[in-house]
């Protein structure tokens, strides 16, 4: 059976997670914290694992808020870069004029990978808030 990982809340290796079998998709694999986890029917709901071969790399978004200033988004990337992770997706914005957003995709091993690089982003000045997406 076909087994794909949720795009609505990008689960990764490390996360709990839940499956739910759909029609079309076989099983949908999410974080048990998804919004539409609730909505899902459970007698669809499946129980699942994480099993994976090495080197794998998984989609997770992150939201980074930071005070807005000209080497931030700079500073960013070279920090994730700089922890091995990668970046396939970044879209940056200026918020009134004070606040920089940057929602990014980045591609990690794990849950743990992923908490590294955002806690060695949280050292980075000017940042106000991380977030999963």
């Amino acid at each position: 059976m076909l087994v794909t990982l949720a795009q609505c809340c990008r689960p990764i290796p490390g996360d709990p997670i839940v499956g739910v079998v759909t029609q079309s998709r076989g099983i949908s694999v999410h974080r048990r914290d998804c919004a539409n986890i609730e909505r899902a029917d459970r007698a669809k709901q499946v129980s699942v694992a994480w099993g994976r071969p090495k080197d794998t790399r998984y989609t997770a978004r992150i939201k980074v808020e930071g005070v807005e200033k000209q080497s931030l988004l700079a500073d960013i990337v070279q920090t994730i870069a700089l922890m091995d992770g990668l970046i396939s997706n970044v879209k940056a914005s200026v918020v009134n004029n004070t606040r920089t957003r940057v929602v990014a995709d980045l591609q990690v091993r794990d849950l743990e990978h992923l908490y590294r690089i955002i806690a060695k982003l949280n050292n980075i000045s000017g940042i106000l808030e991380i977030t999963r997406g």
